[in-house]
């Protein structure tokens, strides 16, 4: 009998859905602010890990047809390199 293979779509898609869930949460998070007339854009700024660069474009993009004065800025990258930059603090 051979050796079973982890199951790399797996753990992708449960990267998904912890993005997926970290997008909804910073939605809700500034939801009451979308109710609101602005008079300047908003924009938000997401760090996440590179393996979820589609998930997050996907997303990010169907948020800002939804909430058209809130701008979305995506920052990908490695784990290390995103939390030194959140640790510095920021997300450039």
């Amino acid at each position: 009998m051979a050796a079973q293979q982890p199951n790399r779509n797996h753990r992708s898609t449960g990267e998904l859905r912890v993005g997926a869930v970290c997008l909804l949460m910073v939605c809700l998070v500034f939801a009451p602010a979308c109710t609101v007339a602005q008079a300047d854009p908003v924009e938000i700024t997401i760090s996440a890990a590179s393996s979820l660069t589609d998930a997050f474009e996907a997303l990010s993009a169907r948020f800002t047809e939804i909430h058209p004065t809130i701008r979305i800025r995506l920052n990908f990258g490695g784990s290390n390199h995103l939390q030194r930059q959140i640790e510095a603090g920021g997300g450039h």
